[in-house]
């Protein structure tokens, strides 16, 4: 290897010779445990040299080469290539980490102690942990740090942490190394518990991390961070009023500037021709206040990270359903066009029944309904909501309403599936359904869903708006509302050892969820009043076809086994909450809730013991609520957890993998992505696209059940195969008949194209 008269240059600028051997020994630590020589890479080591090339771009040409010996044909063989870059990404990270610090030592330092200190100093971290603990615990934490569990990361999940912000940074550099960051969220979750065996717990929880059993949401990640908003995403709703309509807007600035997503029920805006200040034909409708909402994610971006991120939702029986479903088509004005929002359409169960029965649907104006009638429409469920409507039908065939359209509601079912083939969206809540379950439908019903369809609650919007002014101050009064905030946080289901284990995680993530409220710090009133008065959280779940296939059993055999095990994390969940009680009490809106009312996701204790096979359990679970109440409003929602899949290197959520091994874009890059066990395990991973739909929408099911929110439903047509739109009439129907609460993206692919990146919100990746 002609390499004797080449030279590098190193990160501090300095020049030195190129050395060989230093090479050599950085492939071999990338190498341990692997099944591959040297010789494969170090082959190719001449082809990238030149005199005084820096060494990051070494390393990186060493990354590139290692992606490249990962040959697609031949997968089994040399997939583990694409860990050895990972590892390879990893080394270049902690030269970063080592110079950002001005660090001698390469990787992590002996004095955790002093490392946080340093970033108190210069205000990355919060002085939190001094609060709380000595020097001397915050000294032994750190000799638990476990540089060996970077080891397991590939390529994907470095960049992942590097790239998408996981990491604190000073000054736009990387500052801290991945086990650092478990262990600070580990003492900060614990800081608050009782000092007797909280370093204790602290280890455990850091290993559970470090382990990648257990996943937090990306907000959690900015634990420590000063003023860092913890929770994922939100929904609210929208009073008809400039002032409310105005106030949502602000609301929706100060959520997006700090990374959460939202979800905005318009149910209430008067619709396109209504009347304003008792002017007819006046109001403009929901369109043009969709495009404000559209235009203001994009002015107010994230940290400069991203662009905000926002799904409207609009009731099926809303007058301007039609513009709303043209809202993001490439024909038609401009300016009637709102192409960055996620729509979202709220689905009512008479609406389903017109469906089958082929009747004619009527859409009405919401404020001239409630003028005239005094209906609130958006506030009436299951029979109110019938009986209401079938009347409001007779009143329009009689000529007493003004503002009214029918359409076949086939049609309008038709343009949601056209919708669907071309965009994936729009997103589908069954309003019914998920008040059905609502916990706390005492507080308010559920309106609509967030950002990935998977987390919502009881909302109120924020009215009777009032300007005040004393001298040269000026405020404004109103009515507080109530946001719904989602706390997400899952038990990576693959890397659990076992059953218990993943019950064991389940305790332990509904404390750290509880752990979690308290050190957040909310963008609006409205969420904080939320958080303070429901204490809602979401535990949730990924690598389930890992899972599966690690047990050899098949996703689409697997209701059954999926019904069982999710009923068992209910009841962990449910058993921890009320244990917590004795720490945090009953939630503030407790009383004349469902748990209050001895019901459990919707049933009594008679319906309950006659459905489940753990009568001894349940029977204690409603006693013991009975007698001591529950912390929480709401415990579970599970997340599509698209990002975080990646950093925990298994498949997304509790949805059947997208294919085994694929690319896939993401961001800039062009990554392979492959399923956890597909080498001991391929025959049972069979692709979302090949598995029937019904069988996945009957797993889904089976998990509803014990889910009091929702599940960021996803489902795939393969256009190579026979597809019409019957089947898609068909999922939209099964999935309301199956008790699904909502459908995320219904995509619509041609297999051997590179996967196209998904626009989601990052927040609900938990």
């Amino acid at each position: 290897m002609k390499t004797k008269n080449l030279s590098v240059k190193k990160r501090d600028g300095t020049i030195e010779t190129l050395s060989i051997e230093k090479i050599r020994k950085a492939v071999s630590w990338a190498l341990t445990d692997t099944d591959y020589t040297e010789t494969s890479l170090m082959s190719h080591i001449e082809s990238i040299l030149f005199d005084k090339i820096s060494t990051e771009r070494l390393q990186k040409e060493l990354v590139i080469k290692a992606i490249n010996l990962v040959d697609n044909d031949n997968w089994y063989e040399t997939l583990g290539w694409y860990l050895v870059a990972g590892r390879l990404q990893l080394q270049n990270l902690y030269k970063q980490v080592s110079s950002n610090r001005g660090q001698n030592d390469i990787g992590y330092p002996l004095d955790f102690l002093y490392t946080y200190k340093q970033g108190v100093q210069k205000g990355i971290y919060t002085d939190y942990l001094f609060e709380h603990y000595s020097d001397k615990e915050i000294s032994l934490a750190g000799t638990w740090l476990n540089p060996v569990k970077d080891m397991y990361y590939d390529y994907s999940a470095i960049n992942k942490l590097v790239n998408d912000s996981y990491l604190f940074s000073y000054n736009g550099n990387i500052y801290e190394l991945p086990q650092e960051r478990f262990l600070l969220m580990s003492l900060a979750w614990n800081a608050r518990e009782p000092e007797t065996d909280r370093m204790k717990q602290v280890l455990s929880d850091y290993e559970d991390l470090a382990d990648r059993k257990i996943s937090p949401a990306t907000p959690q990640y900015e634990i420590l961070k000063p003023n860092a908003s913890l929770s994922s995403c939100f929904t609210t709703k929208v009073d008809d009023s400039w002032d409310g309509i105005a106030h949502s807007i602000w609301q929706f600035g100060d959520v997006t500037r700090e990374g959460g997503a939202v979800g905005m029920d318009f149910s209430r805006i008067r619709a396109k021709s209504s009347w304003i200040r008792k002017i007819p034909n006046t109001a403009k409708g929901t369109i043009p206040w969709a495009k404000i909402f559209n235009d203001t994610a994009i002015a107010v971006d994230q940290l400069g990270r991203r662009s905000g991120s926002i799904s409207i939702a609009l009731p099926i029986y809303h007058y301007d359903i039609v513009d709303f479903l043209d809202i993001q088509t490439i024909s038609g004005d401009e300016r009637r066009k709102a192409k960055d929002i996620f729509p979202q359409i709220i689905v009512t169960d008479y609406f389903m029944e017109v469906l089958l029965s082929g009747e004619t649907w009527y859409v009405f104006d919401p404020y001239e309904i409630e003028t005239k009638y005094s209906y609130r429409l958006d506030l009436l469920i299951g029979n109110e909501f019938r009986e209401a409507y079938k009347f409001l039908v007779t009143e329009a065939e009689k000529g007493n309403i003004s503002i009214y359209r029918k359409y076949e509601v086939l049609w309008l079912v038709r343009i949601i599936i056209e919708r669907w083939f071309s965009k994936g969206l729009p997103y589908i809540f069954f309003k019914d359904t998920a008040n059905k379950y609502n916990p706390n439908i005492h507080v308010a019903p559920i309106h609509n869903a967030n950002l990935c369809v998977e987390s919502f609650g009881p909302t109120i919007e924020s009215k009777n708006f009032k300007r005040t002014s004393s001298g040269d101050k000026s405020a404004i009064e109103y009515d507080t509302g109530l946001s719904h905030v989602c706390n997400l946080m899952s038990v990576n289901l693959a890397n659990a050892d076992d059953k218990e284990d993943i019950y064991r995680l389940t305790r332990k993530v509904i404390r750290l969820l509880n752990s979690t409220l308290d050190l957040t710090s909310t963008p609006t009133l409205e969420t904080e009043r939320y958080n303070k008065s429901l204490r809602v959280i979401g535990l949730g779940q990924l690598g389930l076809h890992d899972y599966l296939a690690k047990n050899n059993i098949s996703y689409e055999n697997s209701a059954e086994h999926v019904d069982e095990l999710f009923e068992n994390i209910a009841i962990n969940s449910i058993e921890t909450s009320i244990e917590l009680v004795k720490r945090y009490g009953s939630y503030e809106l407790y009383e004349g809730s469902q748990w209050d009312n001895g019901v459990i996701l919707g049933k009594s204790k008679d319906e309950m013991l006659n459905v489940s096979k753990f009568k001894s359990r349940w029977s204690k679970i409603y006693k013991d609520l009975a007698k001591y109440g529950i912390a929480n409003g709401a415990l579970s929602a599970i997340a599509p957890n698209t990002s975080t899949a990646i950093i925990q290197g298994v498949t997304a959520s509790v949805l059947p993998v997208y294919k085994p091994i694929f690319i896939e874009k993401d961001g800039t890059n062009i990554v392979v992505k492959h399923a956890k066990y597909i080498r001991e395990k391929q025959w049972y991973y069979k692709s979302s696209r090949h598995i029937p739909r019904e069988k996945i929408i009957s797993v889904l099911s089976a998990i509803q059940k014990w889910v009091d929110t929702g599940i960021s439903s996803e489902f795939i047509f393969d256009l190579n195969q026979e597809v019409t739109a019957q089947d898609y009439l068909d999922l939209f129907v099964k999935s309301w008949k199956s008790g699904l609460k909502s459908i995320y993206y219904v995509r619509s692919v041609t297999p051997g194209a590179v996967e196209s990146e998904k626009k989601e919100c990052l927040s609900c990746s938990g």
